[in-house]
């Protein structure tokens, strides 16, 4: 990896995506097919998973 592209800035990339409009996104790359999910560890991990 190249260590002096833009794109190697951990701000710059957490910027990028709160920026973008994720619902938008995904309909124009999945045809509305997707859903989010709250979480990356899902209801089924029981202790592990955390409600919010």
């Amino acid at each position: 990896m190249n260590a002096k592209a833009k794109m190697n800035n951990k701000a710059l990339r957490q910027a990028i995506a709160y920026a973008m409009n994720i619902e938008d996104v995904n309909k124009h790359y999945t045809s509305g097919l997707t859903f989010q999910v709250p979480t990356l560890i899902p209801a089924q991990f029981g202790d592990y998973y955390i409600r919010r």
